[in-house]
């Protein structure tokens, strides 16, 4: 580009197709907490070097090449692992070079003006498809659809694979001299399966989130059904009390007039053992936790556990979704109890407290001392490997969601996880 105005309208192309090419990163990432002026200066430092190497180099291989890495770089004001980057610029440079290429092959045949008009509308038109893909995009992997975090990554490099495979299939016809027929419809034909597998990806990752729902449904509703068992104990228990209340007092009246202090004290103590040994292990009012604890140590006598819990938070208005208060509780206390079940000092402490809007759990609890770790990553020493090990992983991923924290330590024979969950909206 030698003239004055050609490289005028190409920065101006540049800029808002720059702009929009890196609206795509949060359908993949999650935003950082960045000061204000980070992301526009990380914007306008790609927009620079990427215009001055297109201008002045001419290599369309060397502008591929100088996109990727720069678009890379700039995804790192957001959050996620490094293949989701990875799987975000394939997919989203396969989408720009096919849209860019069929619209220029387009143009061509249609447009009987001087090549540097053809060249403008293919930048406009290419710009406006990108971007109406990409609210496509955004409505159906929106903020508040989290079910493609339960795949797996085996189902992520399939992705990987096919984006990078549409980008080898895309490259030679989209910087071919010569356009044809042929090469528009390979365009469309690839930009179609690519379509087609997303939606297909979508399809299967809904089915599997609706499964898992179904699952945490019917857990909740197990524990439901308890905390209502434990509750119509609790109230028979008083109920028993209270109609014997008269009785009650008539032989303790008789122990104290006799001087029997011993015995007296003896039946007073039978008395509080009765209220207490109703069945509840919380009673905050909020029934999802007082659900999920009662149901979880129901058995822990019988299983001589020796159980201590501390619980205290709103009994309604939490700002953590039942939902999630399922997965979290009932992983870690899934965990604690198969870890306690498998070694003789069986002792768990429970802790869940709201703290300046903040909700903070520690499970602590004895294990054997095996710990089954892959670099950071604990493995289930569960034996039905394939249906276990998703517990801490599903656990992280809510955590996350909040912006919130857990560490997880193991001292000696005491296994020890602690969360804070921070209430700010995850959406």
């Amino acid at each position: 580009m030698t003239d004055g105005y050609e490289i005028y309208y190409y920065l101006i192309y540049n800029f808002f197709r720059i702009i929009i090419l890196c609206g795509y990163i949060p359908i993949f990432l999650k935003r950082l907490k960045t000061k204000h002026y980070l992301r526009p200066l990380g914007l306008g430092c790609y927009f620079i070097i990427n215009s001055f190497l297109h201008i002045y180099l001419k290599n369309p291989h060397l502008d591929l090449i100088s996109n990727i890495l720069l678009f890379i770089l700039y995804s790192y004001f957001f959050k996620g692992k490094f293949y989701m980057r990875i799987l975000c610029v394939i997919c989203v440079y396969s989408l720009a070079m096919i849209y860019e290429g069929g619209i220029y092959f387009f143009i061509s045949k249609t447009v009987a003006d001087q090549s540097f008009k053809k060249i403008l509308l293919s930048y406009i038109l290419s710009n406006i498809f990108i971007f109406i893909t990409q609210i496509i995009l955004k409505k159906i992997f929106n903020k508040n659809n989290n079910n493609y975090a339960i795949l797996k990554i085996k189902h992520w490099i399939t992705l990987l694979i096919i984006s990078i495979s549409s980008i080898y299939l895309a490259s030679p016809i989209v910087l071919a001299e010569n356009w044809s027929v042929y090469n528009a419809v390979a365009i469309i034909v690839i930009l179609m399966i690519n379509i087609l597998i997303f939606y297909f990806f979508y399809e299967v990752t809904k089915y599997y989130k609706k499964a898992y729902d179904r699952c945490a449904i019917e857990n909740r509703n197990k524990y439901y059904k308890n905390q209502l068992k434990v509750t119509m104990e609790s109230e028979d228990t008083i109920r028993k009390l209270k109609h014997d209340y008269k009785n009650h007092m008539i032989v303790l009246m008789r122990y104290f007039e006799n001087n029997n202090k011993k015995d007296g004290i003896k039946y007073i103590e039978n008395l509080i053992g009765d209220f207490h040994n109703s069945g509840n292990i919380s009673e905050t009012g909020n029934i999802v936790i007082d659900s999920l604890l009662n149901y979880k140590f129901k058995d822990y006598k019988t299983k001589n556990i020796n159980l201590k819990t501390e619980v205290s938070i709103p009994s309604e208005n939490l700002f953590v979704l039942d939902y999630h208060i399922d997965i979290i509780l009932g992983n870690l206390l899934d965990n604690a109890i198969y870890a306690v079940d498998n070694y003789d000092k069986k002792e768990i402490t429970v802790v869940i407290k709201y703290i300046n809007k903040a909700l903070f759990i520690r499970i602590e609890n004895t294990f054997n001392g095996k710990i089954n770790k892959n670099k950071e990553i604990f493995k289930t020493i569960k034996n039905d490997k394939k249906n276990h090990g998703y517990g801490l992983k599903n656990v992280k991923r809510i955590v996350e969601l909040y912006n919130g924290q857990i560490d997880i330590e193991y001292i000696e024979d005491k296994f020890i996880v602690e969360i804070f969950l921070y209430n700010n909206k995850f959406t």
